[in-house]
């Protein structure tokens, strides 16, 4: 399904790629964004166990901070709270390349616009105007009065 989603798309990028600058600077936005995608798995990998705990201290710190409800509080033990932190901290992750794959898209659509609109201007400057053709006419006319 992949594979059929992202040969559509290059189809409709066809239409409006067609310069060779075009194709380059589209090639440069995939290149930095799937850069930007392993830079943040190797820091996820990385710094997977620290994350972790600093989100595990950070829920024991919501969880025993003194509150002014008084409710009592769920009964939870440190397993809990470790599979919440390390929950928070795979969906923290996955939100960060999402947003990458998100802003992706949004700049491939300007790029795409931008080369769009640069082809229509040259549309319209390929086309013979009929500037010349009315200036004629026009001194046609104030002869004959």
């Amino acid at each position: 399904m992949r594979e059929a989603f992202d040969k559509a798309r290059r189809a409709a990028e066809a239409k409006d790629l067609r310069s060779h600058k075009d194709w380059n600077g589209l090639r440069e936005i995939e290149r930095r964004a799937d850069e930007l995608q392993r830079l943040e798995k190797k820091r996820h990998k990385e710094q997977y166990s620290d994350r972790v705990a600093k989100e595990y201290e950070r829920l024991l710190r919501d969880k025993y901070s003194p509150t002014k409800d008084y409710k009592p509080n769920g009964v939870s033990d440190s397993n809990d709270l470790q599979r919440q932190a390390e929950k928070n901290v795979r969906k923290r992750h996955e939100e960060r390349m999402s947003w990458i794959d998100r802003s992706k898209g949004n700049v491939l659509d300007q790029h795409r616009h931008q080369a769009r609109a640069s082809q229509e201007q040259e549309k319209v400057f390929a086309r013979p105007t009929a500037g010349h053709e009315g200036f004629a006419l026009k001194r046609e006319f104030r002869r004959e009065r």
